[in-house]
């Protein structure tokens, strides 16, 4: 199973307009509180530089390969963004996935993705385009929400993959 792995809202994230270098980072004590020590060290300074969510993505597809995945495909999405693919020969790997994001990059690909976030109508028109390909291609979607969309990556993923790819080709 071939499975694409950054979070919607984090590739939704990547169709906005251009950011700055870096990430203001506005938390309370208590989140902090709750980020361990790689990621703490990564905001420690006031704002997370696109360097320290580099270090945080690569950390994670590391710990994905050292967990015994195949991460495949790793890029770098309008220079801002990582993206990857991890191949999967039948065995579960949504809790390595999730065990590598919790320890390398859970809190910083939010704080990434706040920063960079699309308005909601370009979220909006990103979905609708996803949506659109996919109906195109012969998958019937109820309506273009991230849960239907959600529902199509679980039931076809390289379908899915490749209209994600193509709505994000066209969003640039």
């Amino acid at each position: 199973m071939r499975m694409k792995c950054a979070l919607l809202a984090l590739i939704v994230a990547a169709i906005a307009g251009a950011c700055s270098g870096s990430a203001a980072v506005d938390e309370s004590a208590e989140v902090v509180a709750r980020v361990n020590e790689f990621q703490q060290n990564l905001l420690d300074e006031g704002e997370l530089t696109f360097a320290n969510y580099e270090v945080a993505m690569l950390a994670t597809a590391e710990c994905i390969r050292e967990m015994g995945h195949d991460v495949r495909e790793l890029e770098l999405i309008d220079g801002r963004f990582y993206a990857f693919n991890v191949d999967d020969s039948g065995r579960d790997v949504d809790a390595s996935v999730a065990a590598c994001e919790a320890e390398f990059s859970g809190r910083i690909q939010s704080v990434w993705a706040d920063h960079s976030a699309a308005s909601p109508d370009e979220e909006a028109a990103f979905y609708q385009s996803i949506a659109d390909c996919l109906r195109e291609n012969g998958m019937s979607l109820s309506d273009s929400s991230p849960s239907s969309l959600s529902e199509a990556l679980r039931t076809n993923n390289d379908l899915y993959s490749s209209c994600f790819d193509e709505a994000l080709s066209t969003q640039r």
